[in-house]
């Protein structure tokens, strides 16, 4: 018998196993798992039940080794955040999404606030985490070394201790404050709001609606001019908080300056006069009743067009001293950097001309998202944007923007978005508020039922993922 050619016997095998590959193809979206010739199935099997046959069945190829066994990798979130379960559940929800996210990534998570936020507390915090291991033990508990760190930065502070992190080859990752030094720090992403632009928005805002629409002039609600606003800042020192107000001042100032060279203006008075910006900063180991008295003095005779407050867990400690020197929000113009349920109640009843969201929740959320990734693959997002050099140094931390979101009557979210926002959107089976103690309002998001289609321009490919 005369044997076949090498070259049929290559062509033969290429044609089998083009035939075999395309099976394994095909049955992403025409046959189960229980018809897969290529685990050793019968054919037989593919003409007894035509019905399974019709029903979309993912099949994944058993070649991934090694898997990544993610509940072995462990993630420590270090932020300047408090606990302090009161209206303000500004950190609470930032927790309460980062654990959503470990949740969906089976890894192991540790995110503790602080009762009353210390930047030297939070530098030994960070120097205690990189020094760890498996014989540390602190409250009768081992500690390990974390795979990746995620961090605020809200003090020159803490910026050593960081710094020492990711030279012992810690991944470091941040989010909500220290973006302007994320990169110099060695950090490999960061999410949060832009700060600077955030102030900025708010003084549009402001000369928006004082305005009625037209941003280069200064007028106010009463119809006069912005001769003098002020930002209350609820921790100075923060660095966010500190560029949020140069924004804020910067913008208000300019707007001022274009006035005077507008042919348009009317007012000598206009065209002379530069905004006033001032700052009244709480101090968090004084007396709040004595701060607000302090407050009430300079609010005297509403001396201010325009407030803006650094946080909305300082709206109703600033409305009454607002309140109790007789102003009012026709008077003054008030918004506020930060959202929540009462926020929006004040927007719609008009107590509030505005609030600028850094929509906390994406920080949690992402800031996990991305350290997971990093400590499981090694791979990250890089972002060549304007806020780098030329150079697209791949080395700095790509800065991811979560804000500012600008939230005014017109923009109100609906009662049932504000809900799920104010509970963190909770993921099944998880279905309690972020302070984890009463049910929450927002039904439960049961990731396993989300189903995403993807059209891409690509070749078919076997697509090897763990079941």
């Amino acid at each position: 018998m005369r044997l076949p050619s090498p070259k049929l016997v290559l062509l033969i095998l290429i044609v089998v196993i083009t035939f075999r590959s395309g099976t394994g193809i095909e049955t992403n979206t025409t046959t189960t798992t229980s018809s897969s010739s290529g685990n050793g199935g019968s054919d037989s099997n593919l003409n007894n039940n035509n019905e399974e046959q019709q029903t979309p069945q993912p099949r994944a190829r058993l070649d991934c080794d090694p898997c990544i066994d993610r509940p072995s990798f462990y993630i420590k979130v270090i932020t300047h955040g408090n606990n302090d379960g009161g209206p303000s559940l500004f950190w609470n929800q930032v927790k309460s999404a980062a654990q959503s996210a470990a949740q969906l990534l089976r890894i192991e998570l540790e995110f503790d606030l602080y009762d009353t936020f210390d930047p030297h507390q939070m530098k030994w915090d960070i120097l205690y985490a990189v020094n760890a291991n498996a014989s540390t033990t602190t409250k009768g508990q081992q500690q390990r070394r974390p795979d990746a760190l995620l961090v605020t930065i809200p003090s020159p502070v803490v910026h050593d201790a960081i710094k020492f992190a990711v030279q012992q080859g810690i991944p470091v990752f941040g989010i909500n404050s220290g973006r302007e030094v994320a990169m110099e720090l060695g950090l490999l992403g960061f999410f949060s709001m832009d700060e600077y632009e955030g102030g900025v928005q708010a003084a549009k805002q402001f000369l928006k609606i004082g305005s009625s629409g037209q941003p280069s002039t200064t007028a106010v609600a009463g119809g006069g001019v912005i001769q003098r606003a002020l930002f209350v800042n609820q921790e100075k020192g923060n660095t966010a908080l500190d560029a949020r107000f140069l924004g804020f001042k910067n913008t208000l100032q300019q707007a001022s300056s274009m006035t005077g060279s507008h042919h348009n203006a009317t007012s000598t008075e206009a065209l002379q006069t530069t905004v006033i910006v001032e700052e009244f900063a709480l101090q968090m180991n004084q007396n709040r009743t004595l701060q607000e008295l302090f407050l009430r003095d300079m609010l005297t005779g509403c001396p201010y067009d325009a407030i803006l407050l650094g946080g909305e867990s300082i709206r109703e400690f600033v409305t009454s001293a607002l309140y109790g020197q007789g102003c009012s929000t026709d008077r003054t113009l008030l918004g506020t950097f930060d959202t929540s349920t009462a926020v929006y109640d004040a927007i719609a009843v008009g107590k509030l001309h505005f609030a600028i969201s850094q929509q906390q929740h994406l920080q949690g959320m992402l800031g996990v998202l991305m350290a997971t990734l990093y400590a499981t693959s090694k791979k990250r997002l890089l972002f060549a944007g304007r806020e780098h050099s030329v150079d697209n140094d791949n080395n700095r931390a790509p800065l991811f923007s979560t804000g500012p979101k600008v939230i005014t009557i017109e923009t109100l979210p609906p009662d049932t978005s504000q809900i799920c926002e104010t509970d963190a959107f909770p993921v099944c089976p998880h279905k309690l508020d972020p302070l984890g103690v009463e049910e929450s309002k927002c039904p439960c998001v049961d990731f396993s039922k989300i189903t995403i289609a993807a059209v891409l321009h690509g070749s078919k490919y076997i697509l090897c993922v763990p079941l």
